[in-house]
């Protein structure tokens, strides 16, 4: 009988943190800003801003969802890639020559020049979309790239990434 109690609030206590735990890992794929000194960027519902991931991206996010037909990847994943002492049009080029990209285009906004551009091949048998958008800033190039397999190509979060990335 003297340990009923206080098994009772053992039983209580842990039951009250499990359930905290769930809702706050629940909330890491909520839609959200990500704000750094160096730029904004809106991760949408369904994504998971990996803080302690690969040190080569300043930003890195992948989905919820695997992929259809290979569940060992993600059906989606957003990546920044910061490249030093260089400019905008020699990572194009470079980028041009290294894969098949159909050019989408130059965007201003602010005092920014973004370019777009996209690419769709086969990888391990899953149908992949690279989207890129790139700009330069003091002599650095930012490389915003988005890859969706299967379906998640036309999802509503490609456009989420795509229009809110701003460099500061």
């Amino acid at each position: 009988m003297e340990l009923l109690i206080p098994g009772l609030l053992l039983v209580a206590l842990m039951v009250w943190a499990s359930t905290r735990i769930k809702k706050i890992a629940a909330s890491a794929f909520d839609r959200e800003t990500i704000e750094t000194e160096e730029f904004v960027i809106q991760k949408p519902e369904g994504f998971l801003h990996n803080l302690n991931g690969d040190p080569k991206y300043i930003f890195e996010a992948y989905s919820r969802e695997y992929s259809k037909a290979n569940d060992k990847l993600r059906a989606g994943t957003a990546t920044i890639t910061r490249i030093e002492n260089t400019t905008l049009e020699a990572v194009v080029n470079g980028m041009l020559q290294a894969d098949d990209l159909t050019d989408q285009g130059t965007e201003i906004i602010g005092e920014g020049r973004y370019r777009h551009f996209e690419s769709i091949n086969n990888n391990v048998g899953v149908e992949t979309a690279r989207s890129y958008k790139l700009t330069e800033k003091n002599g650095r190039v930012y490389k915003l790239e988005l890859t969706a397999l299967d379906s998640a190509q036309n999802s509503q979060w490609v456009e989420t990434f795509f229009d809110s990335f701003r460099v500061k």
